[in-house]
């Protein structure tokens, strides 16, 4: 009796860790397959949108969690540039009418600020790009995945 509870015991634990693995594996597909769609050159909108809907991915797996935040945050981090650039070139139109006159001191120093912050950004995301892209290669190694 000892003996068939050891199997028993044994192969439920096997087939509990095949289980995860085989979770740990569709998260990694479902993570993958939706990040392939995100393209840089897309519309900012769509981009935003589909970040999102990353970020809302209800993951559980250690390394596939790691890999959608970093992704996340590097493409959240080139949108957070490309709307501080809108922000500032709005304010330089609105205040200059389209670059007839000065803006204020004030208007300036706001233009100046979204400028900075655009900059900011855009000096982070080659690292953040950079972990993103070795976290999803990983994924893929660990999953056997191939680019399609």
């Amino acid at each position: 009796m000892f003996r068939f509870s050891s199997i028993a015991l044994f192969l439920l634990l096997v087939s509990s860790c095949a289980c995860g693995d085989e979770q740990a594996r569709n998260e990694a597909m479902l993570f993958l397959d939706r990040f392939q769609e995100v393209d840089v050159d897309d519309p900012l909108e769509d981009r935003r949108t589909a970040v999102a809907a990353i970020r809302e991915l209800a993951l559980t797996d250690p390394s596939v969690v790691a890999a959608r935040d970093a992704c996340v945050t590097a493409h959240e981090t080139m949108i957070e540039a490309e709307d501080q650039h809108a922000i500032a070139n709005h304010l330089f139109v609105e205040s200059t009418g389209a670059g007839e006159h000065e803006p204020s001191a004030e208007v300036r120093a706001q233009i100046d600020s979204a400028i900075d912050h655009s900059n900011d950004a855009i000096e982070r995301a080659p690292e953040l790009f950079s972990r993103c892209n070795s976290a999803v290669n990983q994924l893929e190694r660990r999953f056997h995945r191939r680019h399609d």
